[in-house]
């Protein structure tokens, strides 16, 4: 499209146009909104079109995406919001200020620095298993012509993402707000005070360790694993109970409505979806100890097979509580737990109004299909866990 009107532009001898047109092609380009879309949409289709760890395969393909390059040119970033479209007539110190909106444009770009190591540490953990043939041309030149492995990316990644959001987390003690002429906030406070970024970080560690026990069966040791194991649990105890919440809190004497718990439920379903790809890049990596473990009279020491099996025993363990943090996530997001019946408020005037019930109802019914909509995910995610349990220990139907 762009081309196109390039060239009516030079067949018409408005020269003097194309430059315009080529500092707004510029302009598109290093746009911080664009950048976000982008991710986000990756994201998105990492959860929403994953079924099985070969979906994710497939959708990651298509992405094509190299975790070692970082593509976002951090420094030409700007911000193409239009903050002045909305007028006010309130009180100058009651208006945006400058150092609100440069506040916003950082807040902005940590988030999508944020989103950005997730998707490329989730690319590289995928990536750790042997590459798909379509995607290997270009990412083994990457990975062998730069001397780095991926593993190694993986690590350096970790170590980004962790340092990151350990800033945000130092930095945002509480959210911040902005005038009804200003922007939106980030999510960044719900994402550090609901522990999803820890919990991240611990399945990435978890992948890790699965790589380097299996790339050396005859130093395997499994209770780097166990601990991991635990420190998982707490992290998804402290999600659901975020997400538990509930629409109706008490507060100040009475109830009130919560809307972040919408919020959190969203970000729990996000870390879940994480959660199951980099299981299923573990399970992949496992599949080579499962055959020494079936086997009576093996050439193998009797040692190694024992804490290959005892790392799987692990593995499986891991499952378990997954599948558990689904359903426990699963009835937070129920029907009954997120009732949002009008009689439970106990608003300062008598909703008698026929306006402030049909207004009420809109909102119920729109966070009753959000849920809906949660809940599908779910379920879609407790699919891809049981699809990587092993043959012999799935239930018949």
């Amino acid at each position: 499209m762009m081309m196109m009107m390039m060239m009516k532009l030079t067949y018409y001898k408005n020269i003097n146009l194309v430059y315009e047109f080529v500092q707004f092609r510029q302009r598109l380009n290093d746009s911080l909104q664009f950048a976000l879309l982008n991710v986000e949409k990756n994201i998105c289709d990492l959860i929403l079109e994953t079924s099985n760890h070969q979906s994710a395969e497939k959708v990651l393909t298509s992405m094509d995406i190299d975790p070692i390059i970082d593509e976002c040119k951090w420094e030409d970033l700007r911000d193409n919001r239009d903050l002045d479209v909305m007028l006010t007539w309130d009180p100058p110190h009651s208006c945006l200020t400058h150092e609100q909106r440069h506040l916003s444009f950082t807040e902005q770009k940590q988030w999508l620095r944020l989103r950005n190591l997730t998707v490329r540490a989730l690319t590289a953990a995928m990536l750790l298993p042997a590459l798909p043939l379509s995607h290997e041309s270009t990412t083994s030149q990457a990975v062998n012509g730069g001397g780095t492995n991926m593993c190694d990316a993986l690590l350096s990644l970790h170590d980004q993402l962790k340092q990151h959001v350990e800033e945000l987390e130092t930095e945002h003690t509480c959210e911040r707000r902005y005038s009804l002429q200003g922007p939106f906030c980030t999510l960044i406070y719900p994402f550090v005070t609901g522990r999803h970024g820890a919990l991240l970080l611990q399945f990435l560690r978890v992948v890790q360790c699965c790589f380097f026990l299996q790339d050396d069966t005859g130093k395997l040791e499994t209770s780097d694993l166990q601990m991991l194991t635990l420190e998982i649990d707490e992290s998804m105890k402290l999600v659901i109970g975020r997400v538990s919440e509930g629409i109706i809190v008490e507060g100040n004497g009475q109830q009130q409505f919560s809307a972040s718990t919408l919020t959190q439920a969203v970000l729990a379903v996000e870390t879940l979806s994480h959660g199951c790809l980099l299981l299923g890049v573990c399970d992949k990596l496992l599949q080579p100890l499962r055959p020494v473990t079936g086997r009576k009279k093996s050439k193998k020491k009797e040692e190694t097979v024992q804490q290959a099996t005892q790392l799987l025993s692990e593995f499986s363990s891991l499952l378990v509580r997954m599948e558990t943090f689904a359903q426990e996530l699963l009835n937070a997001v129920s029907a009954d737990a997120i009732s949002m019946e009008m009689q439970q408020l106990n608003l300062k005037t008598t909703p008698s109004s026929d306006m402030i019930e049909d207004v009420w109802k809109k909102a119920q019914f729109s966070y009753s299909l959000s849920y809906k909509q949660i809940r599908d995910v779910i379920e879609t995610k407790r699919k891809y866990l049981a699809s990587l349990k092993p043959q012999s220990s799935k239930q018949p139907h």
